[in-house]
C-alpha cells in the first residue's frame, strides 16, 4: 500500500511546464478562437431566452388553430346532415300528401257513388 501512495504522489506532484508553454496555449487560442460574432450569432444569443416561450406560443397557436378547423369541419357536417334530414323530412310529407290526396279523392268518389245510388 505504501509503495502505490509513494506512486502517486509521485505522479501527482506539482511540476513546472516547460519553457514557452503558455505563449504557445495563447498562440493556439488566439488561432482557434472564432472571428467576431456575427450578427446572426448576436441575435441568437439575444433570443436564447426568448426560444423556448415562442417554441411554446408557437405550439399553443398551432393547437387553437387545428381545434378551430376541427370544430368548423364538425359543425359542417353536422349542418349537413340537418339539411340531409331536412329533405328528407320534406320529401316524406310531399309523399304522405300525394298518398291523402288520393285516399281523399277514393272517399269523395265513394261517396258520390252512394249518394247517386241512393238517388
Amino acid at each position: 500500500m505504501k509503495d502505490l501512495e509513494d506512486r502517486l504522489r509521485s505522479v501527482l506532484q506539482r511540476t513546472e511546464p516547460p519553457a514557452g508553454f503558455a505563449e504557445r496555449v495563447q498562440a493556439r487560442v488566439r488561432a482557434q478562437s472564432p472571428q467576431a460574432p456575427g450578427w446572426r450569432d448576436a441575435l441568437s444569443v439575444l433570443l436564447h431566452g426568448f426560444r423556448l416561450r415562442w417554441v411554446g406560443g408557437v405550439a399553443a397557436a398551432c393547437l387553437l388553430v387545428a381545434l378551430g378547423v376541427w370544430h368548423h369541419a364538425r359543425e359542417q357536417r353536422l349542418r349537413a346532415q340537418g339539411e340531409r334530414a331536412k329533405e328528407q323530412t320534406l320529401q316524406a310529407l310531399r309523399i304522405a300528401s300525394v298518398k291523402l290526396n288520393h285516399v281523399k279523392k277514393m272517399v269523395q268518389q265513394a261517396d258520390q257513388d252512394r249518394a247517386s245510388r241512393r238517388l
